[in-house]
């Protein structure tokens, strides 16, 4: 399938597109069999027809394949061609935001990774939120009775893949953008900035939603805008989709 070019200084631009490949498919069907039966029921989401791989959660997609294309990567995949990503939703990490949850499926999973935060001196907060590339997390087995997806998170050892911004917090839920900045944040606009701009610029606008507290997916909607607001991390439609890229560099962030 067609993918998008990126813009790179690189004399090799990174190439990204939806993952098609059935036999990693059949690879990982296989590699889920050694999970407990609850996150075996988390992980089992994805189908493939037409060609492609369909579904996509905040705990399946780092099983699947090493080579996801970075948020930042997706994002400025979704600024050249808009209308590629029409339609469909790309899973692009998970957001913490407090050392608990009031959605009681994620309190257990929000107070272990506060703490693996905090053994790295990072600590999430509700003006402060953390996001985490699905890169920069990994799906352990759990046999916790307080988790119902039978996985817990565990950070790897690549801290590029974790941001910290005022940006993601709750104060912005709502406010609307045209683009980020390269560490993935909404660059947001004023009423008065909106009001300003052209009609075909008004049409290209995106909005930013987010939880105030907890754990929460990060994605990017089948319409441009950026959610933080649901709860549930196992949720998987078949318009999910993976994006994988070619001649990356890791697409990290500054």
């Amino acid at each position: 399938m067609a993918g998008i070019q990126l813009i790179s200084k690189n004399i090799q631009s990174p190439l990204i597109s939806f993952l098609d490949k059935e036999d990693i498919l059949k690879g990982y069907q296989e590699k889920i069999q050694k999970f407990n039966e609850k996150a075996r029921k988390t992980l089992d989401i994805f189908t493939f027809n037409d060609g492609v791989i369909k579904g996509s959660n905040a705990f399946a997609n780092q099983l699947l394949t090493k080579d996801l294309a970075s948020p930042a990567e997706v994002l400025q995949a979704s600024e050249i061609n808009p209308e590629y990503f029409r339609g469909f939703y790309v899973d692009l990490g998970s957001m913490l935001r407090t050392n608990g949850d009031s959605y009681k499926n994620n309190n257990h999973l929000s107070k272990n990774l506060f703490k693996e935060l905090k053994a790295r001196n990072i600590i999430p907060t509700s003006e402060e939120p953390v996001m985490i590339w699905n890169k920069g997390l990994m799906s352990i087995d759990s046999k916790s009775g307080d988790n119902p997806y039978g996985l817990i998170y565990r950070l790897t050892d690549d801290d590029s893949m974790i941001i910290q911004d005022h940006g993601f917090s709750h104060e912005f839920n709502g406010r609307q953008f045209l683009e980020v900045d390269e560490r993935c944040v909404p660059k947001y606009l004023t009423e008065d900035e909106i009001q300003e701009l052209s009609q075909g610029k008004k049409a290209k606008l995106k909005t930013f939603y987010a939880r105030k507290d907890g754990l929460s997916g990060f994605f990017l909607n089948w319409d441009g805008d950026l959610i933080s607001s649901s709860g549930d991390l196992a949720v998987s439609y078949s318009i999910g989709r993976i994006h994988v890229v070619k001649n990356s560099k890791g697409g990290k962030t500054k």
